[in-house]
């Protein structure tokens, strides 16, 4: 038997969170300490300030989103000071991320329902769920009303706005607003979030609320117009770019490794139907050489294969790292804002084919 030793050694490693039970989330506040001002954190998952989280005082009320709590809660239990009073979740079930498929658990894995199942806070949605008993409706038409702004792009907005509503038509006094783990610093969240988040922001400092950014985020940040000009912006720009090819270059090494294994793959099957046909015209001999040639090239392309994925992770966070800093001096990364997807080969690659009909556009 000849094989094509192809194991998928991409360097890319896509691992789904563990289902973690939450036990000890702080509850809502009660009528009688309803007077009191609240200090409260909106979290979301940007690494360069999210693990302030953990540094805040007990009392403090966490508001999270989405899958957060892969990051806040560990596999085996809350983590140290880990708690959440409120979880957003504002997507319906049959939302996905664009290209993806529906999972049906808000564009998540399953454990993300099973975490809202057993999440004993207010969970904020678009309408309540019967498979989250603590679900409960976002009141959007209220707070539009009461703020005479109908104006939410993202979820960190309803956080925000909910906030504002509680804090200055429902009496619920909010003190100090922290922002951890938000920069919005990417093309889609640059244009279509950044400015609503930091509208609301504007809402809660007119309110009276003392607003919490930290300076690793990007948000209320950039030039201050004709009086301190720098090209530090421009500089990020390019190294933007600079990384943005290095990723797009290992992406392409990738795929061309998992291209070329598939094909690999496909004439080991081919050689060894031909030798198990031809046993005698296909001696030992020269099924090893055979073999020695397919070893040879499937230890290259996986090593050039988990080479390039390691490059490509690290130009990734660099992309990352550059947008952020671009933003925070007041730039913006407008030229190739998507960076390509890794695809796998089709199926059909390992086996023989036809050319594929056009499709329509």
């Amino acid at each position: 038997m000849i094989e094509a030793k192809t194991s998928e050694q991409s360097g890319v490693s896509l691992k789904t969170p563990k289902k973690v039970s939450v036990t000890n989330s702080t509850k809502v506040q009660s009528d009688s300490d309803a007077s009191a001002p609240r200090e409260v954190c909106l979290l979301g998952y940007a690494e360069e300030t999210r693990d302030m989280v953990f540094d805040l005082p007990e009392s403090t009320e966490i508001w999270a989103i989405n899958m957060a709590h892969v990051f806040i809660f560990g596999p085996k239990g809350p983590k140290t000071r880990a708690r959440a009073t409120y979880w957003f979740q504002m997507h319906p079930r049959n939302w996905s991320s664009a290209g993806k498929p529906p999972t049906g658990y808000f564009g998540r894995p399953r454990e993300h329902l099973d975490f809202l199942a057993s999440f004993d806070g207010t969970i904020w949605m678009q309408s309540t769920d019967p498979d989250v008993p603590n679900s409960k409706r976002y009141p959007i038409e209220e707070i539009s009303t009461a703020a005479d702004r109908s104006y939410l792009t993202s979820t960190f907005a309803y956080q925000l706005a909910l906030a504002w509503y509680e804090h200055s038509v429902l009496g619920r006094t909010i003190g100090k607003l922290h922002v951890y783990g938000v920069n919005l610093t990417s093309m889609d969240e640059y244009i279509h979030q950044k400015a609503c988040v930091e509208y609301w922001l504007g809402r809660l400092e007119e309110a009276g609320i003392s607003v919490d950014i930290p300076d690793g985020s990007a948000l209320l940040k950039g030039r201050l117009y004709a009086v301190a000009e720098t090209d530090l912006s421009d500089h990020a720009f390019e190294r933007l770019q600079f990384w943005k090819a290095k990723y797009t270059e290992a992406w392409a090494n990738i795929n061309t490794c998992n291209s070329m294994k598939a094909e690999l793959k496909f004439w080991a099957s081919q050689l060894s139907a031909i030798a198990e046909e031809h046993p005698t015209q296909v001696n030992e001999e020269i099924r090893a050489k055979i073999q020695s040639v397919f070893d040879r090239r499937s230890a290259n392309l996986n090593a050039l294969q988990e080479r390039s994925g390691a490059e490509l992770n690290g130009a990734l966070g660099m992309v990352k790292d550059n947008q952020h800093w671009l933003a925070i001096t007041g730039g913006i990364d407008h030229r190739a804002p998507q960076l390509p997807d890794l695809r796998l080969p089709a199926d059909y690659l390992s086996r023989d084919w036809d050319v594929p009909e056009p499709k329509a556009i």
